[in-house]
């Protein structure tokens, strides 16, 4: 999907989200406002607080996935059968949905599970190794991907 965002009309910040029934909204609008703190703030050894922002971040990503399986499905019929379908196209489509199993999945699992962060700190901020990519960029994806996931099964419930 091409984003609009020089024009600020797709900017997670700006756009506006249409229907909002799912209660997975909730770890939503969480984690995107603690993104918006995480990128004023200072990512640096000296600043060791940017970890709990990141593992904070990571672990309410996955709750929203939660929520939806676990909450939201139990909503009304329609919300089972989309909920349920949706889930069934993202393992269906591992590649294309590689934000959530390589990214939200792993680094979730990666935190809670081993107390091991998939990021660290170079010259420039955050650098994920293992998926080659900068650590904000890859939040920032990543809560994308949700948006655009609620949205689609937003409009068709």
């Amino acid at each position: 999907m091409k984003r609009d965002i020089a024009n600020g009309r797709d900017d997670l910040f700006v756009k506006k989200v249409g229907k909002s029934t799912l209660a997975a909204w909730e770890p939503f609008w969480e984690v995107l406002g603690i993104y918006f703190s995480f990128n004023h703030q200072e990512i640096d050894d000296e600043h060791p607080e940017w970890r709990m922002m990141w593992l904070s971040q990571v672990t309410l990503l996955r709750v929203i996935g939660h929520v939806l399986a676990k909450v939201d499905v139990d909503t009304s019929t329609a919300h089972k059968l989309t909920i349920d379908a949706k889930w069934a196209e993202w393992k269906a489509k591992r590649a294309h949905n590689w934000v959530f199993w390589d990214f939200i999945e792993d680094e979730r699992n990666n935190l809670l599970k081993a107390y091991r962060f998939g990021v660290e700190v170079d010259g420039h901020g955050l650098f994920h190794d293992t998926l080659d990519m900068d650590g904000h960029l890859l939040l920032r994806e990543a809560i994308y991907w949700w948006r655009d996931q609620l949205e689609e099964i937003e409009m068709a419930i």
